[in-house]
């Protein structure tokens, strides 16, 4: 039987409304603090087994944290909507940040080819386009490999990702914050009102991102934490939970998914 104390926090729904918006916004703050507070005190030390994953995945979560404080900011100025540009970005990042360190290497390797594809089609671009030094953005290393990594479909479309973990509503959320991070019909409309007219604020209000931030924002923490000797977020953590009133769970990778255990021959 688990004695960590976290598990006492139930499993809840949390509706949009101002009140859970404020619990968010707690929970968010309680771990942005402590990732400030562990990181100028220079105070993390790693399991050596996986100090590559943590290293590799160390920038997306510090990226979440920084940008979940950039969220809480938005929302005391008024601005929610605002802030889904962002927010859609922590939702993908919380879920790669996941999968990577639930796979591991082969992961790892996907996430370098798609990167190296990339930066293979910018520089073409750049060169179409008369860019002057194309070779200062970082030429291509290695040619194209002739077959693709199998798992290059996870880092390249979020929707796959999804399905692996059985978070299909983590990617309505997505495409629902999608609509304002492209030039849309739906973005356009937020600003719209039949019988008023014109807006200058959205309608109608909502805290949706602001939850999804608390959440992703204990999960990856929870994830980053067993990777970090002496797991010092567990407090933080479980007075996060607290605040918001919910148990945050990472999502768990359908079984054909999984890495194969490694072999003990």
């Amino acid at each position: 039987m688990s004695t960590d104390k976290r598990d006492d926090t139930p499993r809840m729904r949390l509706w949009d409304d101002r009140e859970n918006a404020r619990k968010a916004k707690t929970a968010i703050l309680i771990l942005t603090e402590a990732f400030d507070a562990v990181m100028d005190a220079g105070q993390i030390t790693v399991h050596a087994q996986t100090s590559h994953v943590f290293h590799a995945t160390f920038g997306w979560w510090a990226w979440i944290m920084r940008s979940s404080k950039a969220a809480v900011l938005l929302h005391d100025n008024g601005l929610d909507h605002e802030a889904d540009p962002i927010i859609r970005s922590i939702l993908q990042h919380a879920l790669v940040l996941q999968w990577v360190i639930d796979v591991g290497d082969q992961a790892l390797e996907a996430v370098a080819e798609h990167g190296e594809n990339e930066q293979r089609r910018f520089f073409v671009h750049a060169q179409r386009a008369g860019w002057p030094s194309p070779e200062a953005v970082g030429a291509p290393v290695a040619p194209k490999p002739d077959t693709p990594h199998p798992l290059l479909p996870m880092v390249k479309n979020f929707a796959e990702l999804c399905r692996a973990y059985d978070a299909q509503t983590a990617y309505v959320a997505f495409s629902l914050y999608s609509a304002h991070v492209h030039p849309s019909v739906q973005g356009a409309m937020a600003y719209l009102d039949d019988q008023t007219g014109l807006r200058g604020t959205p309608a109608p209000e909502s805290y949706s991102g602001l939850l999804h931030t608390a959440a992703c924002s204990i999960q990856t923490t929870k994830t980053i934490n067993r990777l970090i000797a002496g797991q010092p977020f567990d407090q933080a953590i479980s007075r996060a939970e607290q605040a918001l009133g919910t148990r945050i769970d990472p999502p768990a990778l359908r079984p054909e998914h999984r890495p194969p255990p490694p072999s003990t021959s």
